[in-house]
């Protein structure tokens, strides 16, 4: 699952990271091992992959978007808050009216704080994830 900000950097797309005290550049990261001829470095390796980053001037980068990923569960639009290992998911939804009450009640969702409901391990089965996408405005935020 997706989700930051993403850009396409020479033909591939990277996640941008600010750096903390630093407006004028900013960490590309990626898991594509053809980074390497682009100046990337090895940042780390772990079980399902490797990690390369690079850090380089806001001006080489040109348009950069946002990604959100949701799930639909039983018909009901849900934020992703985690999960204990990659077969499920944590998820949680903001619940307005009575009738969201009795919805997310009806589907296996219980009350965390007031207006907002979870629903734990939920299997990747279960769930139909989808991206939102929108612009993202480097030099504004």
């Amino acid at each position: 699952m997706r989700g930051g900000i993403y850009t396409i950097y020479q033909g591939f797309e990277c996640w941008v990271e600010k750096i903390k005290n630093d407006t004028l550049n900013v960490e590309l990261s990626s898991t594509n091992q053809k980074s390497l001829d682009l100046g990337f470095y090895i940042h780390s390796v772990q079980k399902n992959g490797t990690l390369y980053k690079k850090i380089v001037p806001k001006t080489e980068i040109s348009d950069c978007y946002k990604i959100n990923t949701r799930a639909i569960h039983k018909g009901i639009d849900s934020g992703i808050l985690g999960g204990k290992d990659k077969k499920h998911r944590d998820i949680c939804i903001d619940v307005y009216t009575n009738e969201d009450v009795k919805k997310a009640v009806e589907a296996g969702f219980k009350m965390w704080e007031m207006g907002l409901y979870h629903k734990l391990d939920v299997t990747i089965e279960e769930l139909e994830f989808y991206e939102i996408n929108s612009e993202y405005d480097l030099w504004a935020n």
